[in-house]
């Protein structure tokens, strides 16, 4: 993605520069730039592997949640504040995939992670199609798996500044938008953050100088 790139620090005393009453918002953004609560749910019906994940995700995250069944794991999501699902597809009465369908209906933006128990490639295209954020297959590498799912929290906290970014930013400027941007797709994000950097540019008199620290 080409386009004007604004290192966070610059952004943020931009903030400052323009409008003091944000000095307590921009402190807010550094201070919870690492800090974002993240809780991950974790779905298989085999307990030894369930108990596996876990603690290989224990430190990538706040909070884990277990779940045996697609109906708990449901039952959870909409009672707990969830940022990612990782789940076994093969399961006794549930199936991975139906679960991904079931939760893309609560909510589209949770990140689901799915392990295949069994090299099956129709599934696994069928489970992307459904809006699979990654799949991992068995026998998996522990590193693999710490890796994908940080990987996956990592993506979402960038999308949760992103947001946190744009949307302050067209308050100060006045650029009125009613986008959710986390739900916005690639194109959609660039032509937001083109709108803002437009805006921004128009005021380079004012934050030329800012624009070398990073």
């Amino acid at each position: 993605m080409s386009g004007i790139f604004f290192p966070l620090k610059s952004v943020l005393d931009l903030i400052i520069l323009l409008n003091p009453k944000f000095k307590k918002f921009s402190y807010n953004i550094r201070m919870r730039k690492n800090k974002l609560k993240t809780s991950i749910l974790i779905v298989d019906d085999d307990l030894d592997i369930r108990k596996l994940l876990t603690y290989l995700c224990e430190n990538l995250c706040d909070h884990i949640f277990e779940a045996e069944s697609g109906e708990d794991a449901i039952k959870i999501i909409r009672e707990e504040n969830i940022q990612l699902v990782l789940s076994d597809i093969k399961m006794k009465e549930v199936s991975g995939v139906d679960l991904l369908k079931q939760i893309k209906e609560v909510d589209p933006l949770i990140p689901v992670i799915l392990i295949s128990g069994y090299a099956d490639v129709k599934v696994s295209r069928l489970a992307m199609r459904c809006g699979a954020y990654d799949i991992i297959d068995k026998p998996f590498i522990e590193e693999t798996v710490i890796k994908r799912v940080n990987d996956a929290l990592v993506s979402l906290k960038k999308e949760k500044m992103e947001s946190e970014l744009v949307t302050v930013l067209c308050e100060i400027f006045s650029y009125k938008t009613n986008l959710d941007y986390v739900a916005l797709n690639d194109n959609q994000r660039f032509e937001c953050l083109s709108a803002v950097s437009t805006i921004l540019m128009f005021k380079k008199d004012k934050i030329k100088h800012l624009l070398t620290i990073a």
